[in-house]
């Protein structure tokens, strides 16, 4: 079974809910993940993909092997 979880399970008082620094999701989002339907956590995993939690936005060079140079990403 697929999962978002990155083993930094801390939940953070968002206003309306509780939501993991790690992964994203919801503490309900969390209890009920091995009860959900494949396509209810695949809606969750879409939701999730395009963040990195505590990343910095864009490429991260010593990450992932490239730099970005004039918008295009270089290997180095």
């Amino acid at each position: 079974m697929k999962s978002p979880c990155i083993n930094v399970c801390q939940l953070k008082n968002k206003t309306t809910h509780m939501e993991c620094i790690g992964c994203g999701r919801t503490q309900e989002e969390i209890r009920m993940w091995t009860k959900m339907t494949d396509e209810q956590r695949d809606k969750i995993m879409k939701r999730l993909s395009p963040k990195e939690y505590g990343g910095p936005q864009g490429t991260e060079p010593t990450r992932f092997g490239t730099w970005e140079v004039n918008g295009r990403e270089i290997d180095f």
